[in-house]
């Protein structure tokens, strides 16, 4: 259910006209899913993983640059979402530490 209600609103944010662009901080992003689910719990908020090949993979750059990027979306993860970014890049002065 839940799955279901964050997918139709990222479908209608996706839709509606380009909002204006901003940058999510890398503090926004948690790296780990044991702290994502804990944090998520607490704050009765919905766990977005967000796998990404932040270097080579076309449609990640698309999909960050067109949605993640934007301030709709940034205005309800803040208060929807707990986002979790896996990012797997080819390059390796772009991998996350451990």
């Amino acid at each position: 259910m839940y799955l279901a209600k964050t997918l139709m609103i990222l479908s209608i944010l996706w839709s509606t006209n380009a909002p204006e662009k901003v940058k999510f901080s890398e503090e926004f992003w948690l790296t780990n899913y044991d702290v994502a689910i804990s944090q998520a719990k607490k704050e009765q908020k919905i766990v977005m993983l967000y796998f990404s090949g932040s270097d080579w993979c076309k449609p990640c750059i698309i999909w960050k640059k067109e949605v993640l990027d934007t301030d709709a979306f940034q205005s309800f993860a803040r208060n929807t979402l707990v986002p979790v970014k896996l990012d797997f890049p080819k390059l390796k002065k772009n991998k996350l530490s451990k």
